[in-house]
């Protein structure tokens, strides 16, 4: 195998600006955080590009990718981030980037992962894993480097486990009942620039899918959950003005999905279909690019769920050296990611 860099940088999706051209570097300082620790001894250099890249500012890569600043950055960002217009300009920026280094990403855009792919550029790239009720956050990992990719398939976490937590979280809700009738459709609204609401270089709305949704609604009631970080989205307008009579949901997202025997849930691309999924309802995702169960991304990515914070993991990962399981100092702990990135990633919603 070729012999991995020696430099390792945490970064995320760097293609993602503001409307002023600053970085949103919050997700790299918490991989970081987590990280650090379990990788340095494994590289010579340990970087991370939360305020800025190896070999330009943001706003420098900002101005040679977006040009002018405002609102129509976002727009300029999705129209690269599934696809690259200039595929030869393009890669060559991103090897002046990266090259010499690993690269261990948050949710890199996948024109970004295509580039690093050609250039062979090696990188892990981390994903919360949709299902979000169980004992703790779960991350997700791909690879572009087969003995990485393999040794971390090895700690893959079954469906069996996720359908004994469906199970339990049934039993906490039991006893009590939601504001949603049964058979009800409810819409999963998201934010209004969520990555995974793009598809082919642009944002999917509502008003795109308004006839087939009319169809396949007809008469029935409708609900509507807005997302709790915005509940004002531009999504969440986009289907009130479809549906203007739909009532809104108060109900927990898992106490609704435990406690309802079928529900017929619709989102753009919202994790929330996935999870209902694994309760046993209907699923219908107005994105062709979703995290659905029939995706690609549950064979492409491996969830794990919690022994990545152990030095002896990674070194098992990138240098093959045994992994002995031991129950006392490699025990769960509960909720430990999920008070490291914040209440924005909590099961209360």
């Amino acid at each position: 195998m070729k012999e991995l860099p020696r430099k390792l940088l945490f970064c995320g999706d760097v293609l993602r600006a503001s409307p002023d051209f600053q970085f949103y570097g919050a997700n790299v300082r918490w991989i970081e955080a987590v990280f650090r620790g379990s990788l340095a001894d494994l590289f010579d250099e340990v970087a991370a590009s939360d305020r800025s890249l190896p070999t330009m500012s943001y706003p420098e890569l900002y101005d040679r990718l977006y040009g002018e600043r405002g609102e129509g950055v976002r727009d300029r960002w999705a129209s690269i981030y599934d696809g690259r217009p200039a595929p030869d300009a393009f890669g060559s920026l991103v090897k002046d980037l990266f090259s010499g280094c690993f690269l261990f990403i948050f949710e890199c855009a996948p024109s970004m992962l295509d580039a690093l792919n050609e250039l062979g550029i090696p990188f892990i790239d981390v994903r919360v894993h949709p299902v979000r009720f169980l004992g703790d956050l779960v991350l997700s990992f791909h690879s572009n480097v087969p003995s990485i990719r393999r040794r971390i398939e090895k700690f893959r976490l079954s469906r069996d486990f996720i359908a004994a937590e469906v199970n339990y979280t049934r039993g906490r809700f039991a006893n009590l009942d939601t504001d949603v009738e049964e058979e009800a459709i409810v819409f999963f609204s998201q934010m209004s620039f969520d990555a995974t609401t793009i598809h082919n270089g642009s944002f999917v709305t509502v008003g795109q899918h308004r006839e087939t949704l009319r169809t396949l609604v007809g008469d029935r009631p409708t609900w509507i959950k807005p997302h709790p970080n915005e509940p004002d989205s531009r999504i969440t307008r986009e289907w009130m003005e479809v549906f203007p009579t739909s009532r809104v949901t108060h109900s927990n997202t898992y106490h609704l999905l435990a406690r309802s025997r079928s529900l017929h849930i619709i989102t753009i691309s919202s994790s929330t279909g996935c999870e209902a999924e694994f309760f046993g309802h209907k699923a219908t995702y107005l994105s062709p690019k979703n995290l659905g169960l029939a995706s690609g991304f549950h064979e492409n990515y491996t969830p794990v769920l919690f022994h990545y914070w152990h030095p002896e993991f990674w070194r098992f990962v990138f240098r093959d050296s045994p992994f002995q399981f031991d129950l006392g100092s490699h025990a769960f702990v509960p909720d430990r990611l999920r008070k490291v990135i914040g209440e924005q990633w909590s099961k209360t919603f």
